[in-house]
């Protein structure tokens, strides 16, 4: 039997949206956890409208070169982006002890 699952009652698990934060670090690791995933979002969307316009250049050099950046600059903020979480998830859990995933696992046992 499957059970539908509600993506925005997930979400607001996660973030424990409804809920006032308990302290300060629960609020800064509220936002930065959104910030994280803003600029990931936002890095995604700069490398699509990149495709796109590589798509339509057609035998522009200047367009092919504004594309090819738009590319370049949205792929070196992913990781970026990517690298500060695995930094704030490395220092916080791993060093300081504190869930910060809200117990969420990525591999391991």
């Amino acid at each position: 039997m499957d059970v539908p699952v509600s993506i925005g009652e997930k979400l607001g698990t996660f973030f424990a949206f409804g809920s006032s934060p308990q302290s300060l670090g629960d609020l800064v690791t509220r936002s930065i956890d959104v910030i994280i995933i803003f600029a990931i979002i936002l890095s995604l969307i700069f490398l699509f409208m990149g495709g796109i316009s590589w798509v339509t250049a057609g035998d522009n050099k200047d367009q092919l070169s504004g594309a090819r950046n738009r590319i370049m600059h949205a792929l070196l903020g992913l990781a970026i982006t990517i690298a500060i979480w695995g930094l704030w998830v490395l220092v916080v859990r791993d060093f300081l002890g504190i869930d910060i995933t809200g117990g969420i696992t990525v591999g391991g046992p």
